[in-house]
């Protein structure tokens, strides 16, 4: 692994005073790590309940670069502050001319975490969207009793996925997608995407629709059985997964586009999942 050809690796005591040290440092220069990922409550509250428990064990090691900067290890060192007392892990350093990429091959990051680093919007949004994209170009978006595969699903797969569709960032944005309250922002922009490689000011219109739709009245039209049933499905305390979610809004647009009334929109056990028209 390039960068990785002078290391070494020890147990390293940390006390609150080294980790507020280390935190000091701060990450490297190098520009794809300037952003650091923000650190999470929640996740330095499960650490230093490890801590306190006596629970903590020697696994995943903290990270330097060659001038002893924390490449990994950020919620850790801010766990020790927080636990008040010394804390035994595995520190490598020696790592040179590193990139968010070649650590990723060591140590298992968030999709999220890492477009947040990148300096991208909206990263917890896009990260699902990615992944949905991902999804459906492997053919893996599933049956209504099927599961989601994730073998594949790697930062280096969000990527390519970026990188050949820089035009997802903008669907994050499309009319209605922000602000529906029905379907989830992510979803909702992966099927603007879908709907406007159709026909665009078609998929604007129709998120458009979804937002009035209440004010429709209709038995037969697909938005407004649309509507009623995403408003129903809100209110339920058992809601359908994200794929019958998918899956029926795809129904509707397709009836619309074919000009079709609708009475009913539902997504079956082992029905594959519609193709967008």
């Amino acid at each position: 692994m390039k960068g990785a050809t002078h290391l070494t690796a020890a147990v390293m005591q940390v006390t609150p005073q080294v980790a507020k040290e280390i935190l000091r440092r701060g990450p490297p220069a190098n520009v794809e790590w300037k952003r650091n990922r923000k650190a999470t409550n929640s996740q330095i509250e499960k650490l230093k309940a490890k801590m306190d428990n006596g629970l903590w064990i020697l696994a995943q090691p903290i990270m330097f670069d060659n001038e002893g900067k924390l490449l990994d290890g950020q919620h850790r060192m801010l766990a020790v502050i927080q636990h008040g007392k010394p804390v035994d892990f595995i520190a490598i350093d020696g790592f040179e001319n590193i990139t968010f990429g070649q650590i990723d091959e060591t140590v298992t990051r968030g999709i999220a975490d890492w477009l947040h680093i990148k300096g991208e919007d909206l990263p917890k949004e896009l990260s699902s969207l990615l992944r949905y994209v991902w999804l459906d170009s492997n053919d893996l978006l599933p049956t209504r009793s099927g599961g989601f595969g994730s073998r594949g699903w790697t930062i280096q797969a969000a990527i390519k996925i970026l990188d050949e569709h820089p035009e997802l960032r903008d669907a994050l944005r499309a009319p209605g997608v922000t602000s529906n309250g029905l379907v989830s922002r992510s979803l909702g922009a992966f099927l603007w995407w879908k709907f406007s490689k159709t026909d665009k000011a078609a998929a604007n219109e129709f998120f458009t629709d979804l937002i009035y739709a209440r004010n429709q009245i209709s038995e037969t039209d697909p938005m407004c059985i649309l509507r009623y049933w995403l408003e129903t499905n809100k209110e339920s305390r058992k809601k359908e997964p994200m794929t019958v979610v998918a899956a029926v809004t795809i129904k509707a647009w397709n009836a619309i586009r074919k000009q079709e009334p609708c009475r009913q929109l539902k997504f079956n056990k082992n029905e594959k999942f519609p193709q967008v028209i």
